[in-house]
């Protein structure tokens, strides 16, 4: 897949960027939802991304979450942007938690049923 178009606008409301791809014929059907991850090369490299297991984040609908214990020694939600799954059934974390931050590494329905107030 090639990067057809970068506008040179940002939605501010969004905080969105529309890009145009080239995608080949028969991959896709009009209509279909695709997440695509491009990667910043004129930023700074982040070398500390925080490595969870991948049986850690559980979805919220669509939306990746984790639960991290938080300062009282309580299980807290955040919600994560998912980086790159590695081979060795682990995911980077690009943002949500930081690096030290305690993930719960495999949740049970207990603690997702919990509200908090």
């Amino acid at each position: 897949m090639r990067v057809a178009q970068v506008f040179p606008m940002a939605d501010v409301q969004r905080h969105t960027v529309k890009v145009k791809f080239d995608i080949p014929q028969g991959v896709s059907k009009p209509g279909m939802y695709a997440r695509v991850q491009i990667p910043d090369t004129t930023g700074p490299i982040k070398s500390q991304l925080p490595v969870i297991p991948s049986t850690a984040i559980r979805y919220r609908g669509s939306l990746p979450v984790v639960y991290i214990q938080n300062d009282r020694g309580e299980p807290e939600l955040r919600m994560i942007r998912q980086g790159k799954q590695l081979d060795n059934g682990m995911t980077m974390v690009l943002s949500g938690i930081a690096p030290g931050d305690r993930v719960y590494p495999n949740p049970g329905p207990d603690m997702m049923s919990r509200t908090r107030p």
